[in-house]
């Protein structure tokens, strides 16, 4: 069996993890994709079981928690552990990962079929997306978190795109902190700009290459979720909109080097990826999202989530799992069930908290739910 994502169908049929946040021991059996709903009060522990999945992505989670932190409090300095079964239409793998105790420093191991892999393997396999609370004042933030939202969507559908990412981030701080000490090697400060320059022209590139992609699954909606307009705006952009890359990354390359009294004083670069500006304008009403009302906003990020999951869909060859936390706050009830509608069309496993059972009603029959209190769990 290889690595290879052909076939819509691919979940999680079961899911143990020990020590592990508020659980000595969790166990949870699913018997097929549906939606997976948990349901109980605030501290009950339905989130932790989302950040539990959350870390069989590369990465920690998506509290980004210190290793250590992911142990249960009763429990401190043991190793915790998750262990589940991934199910895809040729069979079925085993995954785990747990924090490593005998390493000098914080790691985690990540086992497939019993073998260690690095974490850059689990993508190869299968992809999770998830939408937390945190996610919700996206369009209230300021461009530095739109540009990292945007780009962890393209690091899920291209993980060699955080190669760049992390390459240009490295240069930048370099020469920034090179420009404040004041004495730095000019051939060295040529090779950072020109590696700035080089890697501006490959991350806008791909931004740009996946916006299209994604605006159209954007008018694609199964329901009357809200359309949208995604689009990236910059120095760098407006170069690339008429010019070859190679062009592109010599103009990038002189002014960098004009810029670099300024630079100096302000930190970073005045020009690259760093200062693209990113919009999003809902088309229902051809408005901004910033001045959205806040239900407004909620659904046009859960659009942008829905488009994300169809598109990966097609370029993985499989849906990939949703983890909602909190999904529905913030929505009436007609978009409630049209969430449900959007999310049973994907033909993807989802992962749904909640406080009350009721809004969940409409998935009932067509989900697994379970009640969740103080790290207990009971079905219905």
């Amino acid at each position: 069996m290889t690595p290879i994502l052909s076939s819509p169908s691919c979940w999680l049929s079961s899911l143990k993890a020990s020590n592990f946040r508020c659980y000595d021991a969790l166990n949870i059996q699913c018997h097929n994709h549906s939606p997976v709903i948990l349901t109980g009060p605030n501290g009950a522990g339905k989130t932790n079981i989302l950040e539990a999945i959350s870390l069989l992505a590369p990465g920690r989670g998506f509290r980004k928690c210190k290793l250590s932190q992911f142990t249960r409090y009763q429990n401190q300095g043991m190793p915790w552990a998750i262990h589940a079964t991934l199910r895809l239409p040729d069979g079925s793998i085993a995954l785990s990962t747990g924090l490593d105790l005998t390493a000098e420093k914080e790691r985690r191991v990540v086992k497939i079929n019993g073998a260690p892999q690095a974490q850059t393997a689990l993508p190869e396999w299968f992809r999770i997306i998830w939408q937390t609370p945190q996610s919700d004042c996206l369009f209230l933030e300021g461009m530095s978190v739109r540009r990292k939202f945007l780009d962890t969507l393209i690091t899920q559908i291209n993980p060699t795109y955080s190669k760049h990412l992390t390459r240009y981030d490295h240069a930048l701080k370099e020469r920034s902190h090179l420009l404040k000490e004041g004495s730095y090697d000019p051939n060295w400060m040529k090779v950072l700009e020109e590696t700035l320059a080089q890697e501006a022209v490959v991350i806008v590139t791909t931004r740009k290459e996946f916006i299209a992609e994604l605006n159209i699954y954007g008018l694609n909606n199964v329901t009357h979720f809200p359309k949208f307009s995604l689009a990236t705006h910059g120095y760098v952009e407006d170069f690339l909109e008429n010019n070859p890359a190679l062009w592109v990354e010599d103009k990038i390359q002189e002014m960098l080097f004009a810029n670099r009294a300024d630079d100096t004083l302000k930190g970073g670069s005045k020009i690259g990826p760093n200062q693209s500006e990113i919009r999003v304008i809902n088309l229902d009403y051809d408005y901004p999202a910033e001045v959205c009302s806040t239900g407004e906003q909620k659904a046009l990020l859960l659009s942008l989530m829905l488009a994300n999951c169809r598109l990966q869909s097609v370029v993985c060859g499989v849906a990939p799992i949703l983890l909602l936390d909190e999904v529905v706050a913030h929505l009436d009830h007609q978009r409630q069930a049209h969430l449900f509608e959007e999310i049973l069309a994907l033909n993807a496993q989802a992962w749904l908290t909640g406080t009350h059972t009721n809004v969940f009603e409409p998935l009932r029959g067509r989900g697994y739910f379970l009640t969740v209190d103080h790290a207990v769990l009971k079905e219905g």
